[in-house]
């Protein structure tokens, strides 16, 4: 995908694409430039929007996505260069939850993608409001979580991730999506040797 969007050009789109300003635009990357994305589209972006999605983008970027964004070698304008050497990782060993740092080619990188149905726009069959969820892709990076379980002796490994994302899910509209989250969240922490190997 990288290769069909960043082997072509754009016409300047005039306005911002977020709240319809024209002045002050700037380009806006298609794909973040934090994951390797060099597309843009011209005079696509105000300012302010730009602050507001460069805010967003570093939370994700900085945070879940960090360790595969240095283990894949993806572009970075600080060259990774304040990237952690250790990436913290929750255990249960011998029946006491704990948390091991390890360094990147130890640490198993799980990223955890919601799977959402088509545009309610597309698709308003049973839409009432707020953001469906048909449940979560895992991709996973580096080494397997079962052997790193191995090596720790650990009983499981907590993928923190899905579980902050299921806690995130408050609204009664959501709550459906939280049930599901919530019930493969204990199910990771709870058989992780089974699910993971």
């Amino acid at each position: 995908m990288l290769n069909i969007l960043n082997g072509r050009s754009y016409d300047p789109v005039g306005y911002c694409i977020y709240c319809g300003a024209k002045n002050n635009l700037q380009k806006e990357h298609i794909l973040p430039f934090g994951l390797s994305g060099t597309a843009v589209l011209p005079d696509s972006t105000c300012s302010k929007c730009a602050r507001v999605t460069g805010r967003q983008e570093q939370i994700v970027l900085r945070g879940p996505m960090w360790p595969v964004r240095v283990y894949r070698e993806f572009k970075s304008r600080t060259k990774h260069k304040n990237a952690p050497e250790e990436y913290p990782l929750t255990i249960m060993r011998e029946s006491v939850q704990e948390t091991v740092m390890l360094p990147l080619d130890e640490y198993p990188i799980l990223l955890h993608f919601p799977i959402f149905p088509p545009p309610a726009f597309l698709n308003p069959s049973g839409y009432t409001n707020g953001i469906r969820i048909n449940g979560v892709a895992t991709v996973s990076f580096g080494p397997k979580p079962a052997e790193i379980s191995r090596n720790l002796g650990a009983t499981s490994i907590s993928l923190i991730l899905l579980c902050q994302i299921s806690q995130h899910q408050t609204s009664k509209s959501e709550q459906q999506s939280q049930n599901k989250l919530n019930i493969i969240c204990k199910e990771y922490t709870l058989h992780s040797h089974s699910l993971l190997s």
